[in-house]
């Protein structure tokens, strides 16, 4: 510390950090767990919102009727994918940190392991003549 300032959270000035400390002070104590109930809720809330987009959009992409209609049904569909992904993450993360330990890279490795695998069952099923692909005429 230079010249007895303290500095917070990287400010340059000792009267910036006293009114920030002033402010984090005032708040209710309820609204740190007010605030984790709510990011709690819209994390759990992500996948099923993101289920629910997938779910309307999936039959628009094979239904559409113009480049218009199929581009506006996969841009619902990817933003479904990434509302799944990104609540399934954020679970995982809140996982993690309640375990204390790193977890996400094991759920990632098994998550790729199946990807793999079904990717070798599709390849022998076919091979097997199991899995046809549909013709269009």
């Amino acid at each position: 510390m230079r010249g007895g300032s303290v500095r917070w959270r990287g400010s340059s000035s000792p009267r910036a950090a006293a009114r920030r400390a002033a402010c984090a002070s005032a708040s209710p104590p309820s609204s740190s767990r007010s605030l984790r109930v709510g990011f709690a809720a819209i994390v759990v809330a992500l996948p099923h919102i993101g289920f629910a987009a997938i779910v309307v959009a999936l039959p628009h992409i094979g239904l559409a009727h113009g480049v218009g209609a199929l581009e506006s049904a996969m841009a619902a569909y990817g933003l479904g994918l990434g509302l799944v992904d990104a609540g399934c993450n954020m679970q995982a993360v809140a996982i993690e940190h309640r375990y204390g330990r790193p977890l996400m890279s094991t759920f990632h490795g098994a998550w790729t392991r199946g990807g793999v695998l079904g990717t070798l069952i599709a390849l022998v099923t076919h091979r097997w003549g199991f899995a046809s692909p549909p013709r269009c005429s």
